[in-house]
């Protein structure tokens, strides 16, 4: 019988074609307050960690990117509604991070690779962050149990996987995607608006 897993953050890397490595990093939260009662407060904490970590965004109110659940795309406040009630009805919130070293997928493509697992991965909400060295998708997802350690292996490889094959398609194909450079550039021009004077080298 597998151990269940998480409760510690994993990471896990693997070389491929033409992009040198991405991972899948794990934590879990416990959505229980210290005398067993239903809490969402680590979870929300979750989201807005996500959605406004950076100190651009912070200062300036600039969503982060845009979310999405599994009826499409969301609103911040859905986003933080959805995340809350969830976190309510569920004992667990896992919040995993896809880390792509080299290479751009779209937002689409991240949503592809976790819509690949339903059954096993239903109720989630992902954003995903083009304004580090890495683009990178965090995903939180909600259930009543933790993760045995071949579920979690059964994540990672499936959003893994997944990115993969859209890698190998766009070099097959000779190109590659773009999303990123030009989700930054609008968020670029949102800060302008709000801040015309930003100090971009700070």
């Amino acid at each position: 019988m597998s151990k269940p897993f998480g409760q510690a953050p994993a990471v896990c890397d693997f070389p491929v074609v033409a992009h040198k490595a991405r991972s899948v990093g794990e934590k879990v939260i416990v959505n229980k307050t210290s005398k067993g009662q239903p809490s969402a407060r680590q979870a929300r904490r979750a989201i807005l960690y996500i959605d406004r970590q950076f100190d651009l965004a912070q200062k300036y109110d600039v969503a982060r990117g845009q979310w999405y659940g599994p009826t499409g795309e969301m609103t911040r406040d859905q986003a933080e509604a959805y995340g809350i009630g969830q976190a309510m009805s569920h004992n667990y919130t896992f919040h995993l991070i896809l880390s792509v070293r080299d290479g751009d997928p779209t937002d689409a493509q991240f949503v592809d690779a976790v819509k690949g697992l339903a059954g096993v991965i239903d109720d989630y909400q992902l954003l995903v962050h083009r304004d580090t060295a890495h683009t990178h998708a965090h995903i939180l997802w909600y259930r009543d149990s933790l993760t045995t350690r071949q579920q979690f292996e059964q994540v990672k490889d499936g959003l893994e996987g997944a990115i993969k094959a859209h890698e190998r398609e766009a070099i097959r194909d000779g190109r590659l995607s773009y999303g990123g450079q030009q989700a930054w550039r609008e968020q670029q021009q949102r800060v302008l608006e709000h801040a015309p004077d930003f100090d971009w080298e700070m």
